[in-house]
């Protein structure tokens, strides 16, 4: 996430990591999810949040992995992992993250 926030990727600041515990930017304001029941956002402005997030994410170059197509993978982005913090689509809920090829990444039937 902090590599990510350095390239200005729209996640929550990391202020402190120990092992599995993180302190992280508090962010305020209703999930995309939330914001989809209550008609805040339409469906059509609700698919574009995600799929812009999720072809900015994947335009980034992995951190650590050597395969040039490699990319960071979150494999959980859906509304309800997307906080609207001050107007701004914020990808919340890392803990599946990996770097990867993203063809390469079995998808789950729907």
């Amino acid at each position: 996430m902090t590599y990510l926030a350095g390239r200005g990727f729209p996640v929550p600041e990391v202020y402190g990591a120990d092992g599995p515990d993180l302190m992280l930017q508090r962010l305020t304001g209703p999930t995309l999810l939330d914001a989809l029941r209550n008609g805040a956002v339409s469906v059509s402005g609700g698919a574009a949040v995600l799929v812009d997030l999720h072809d900015r994410l994947h335009a980034e170059p992995a951190r650590a992995a050597t395969a040039p197509a490699a990319r960071i993978v979150h494999l959980d982005i859906h509304p309800a992992n997307v906080l609207l913090h001050h107007d701004q689509a914020m990808l919340i809920d890392w803990r599946n993250a990996t770097e990867a090829v993203p063809s390469s990444i079995p998808r789950s039937p729907v």
